[in-house]
């Protein structure tokens, strides 16, 4: 897998993304989609061959990895909802009405 992308360089888009504010974000999508030699001299996105570890991780049991498959398929479970209180009893009495 060698990858021989020049770092250096940097060309219109990449010095938009750095107006943008968000230049590691778009450095790592731009990373993510290049491709490289994978099996059998089949060209494969970096993105899938990261994906395939994760997979291969929560099939031998990493409970992270799990968690992340899981939390990137159905979202992060939201925060668990605590049922109300009970209701308080008050009880009122006047002087004078006792038995």
């Amino acid at each position: 897998m060698n990858d021989t992308t020049n770092v250096d360089s940097k060309n219109d888009d990449q010095i938009g993304s750095w107006a943008s504010g968000r230049p590691m974000r778009e450095a790592l999508l731009a990373g993510l989609e290049q491709e490289v030699d994978g099996v059998e001299g089949r060209r494969v996105r970096k993105l899938d061959l990261l994906v395939n570890v994760l997979i291969r991780k929560g099939l031998a049991g990493d409970v992270s990895a799990i968690r992340e498959m899981f939390d990137r398929i159905a979202g992060k479970p939201a925060p668990g909802v605590r049922p109300p209180p009970e209701p308080r009893r008050f009880i009122v009495s006047w002087k004078g009405d006792e038995p």
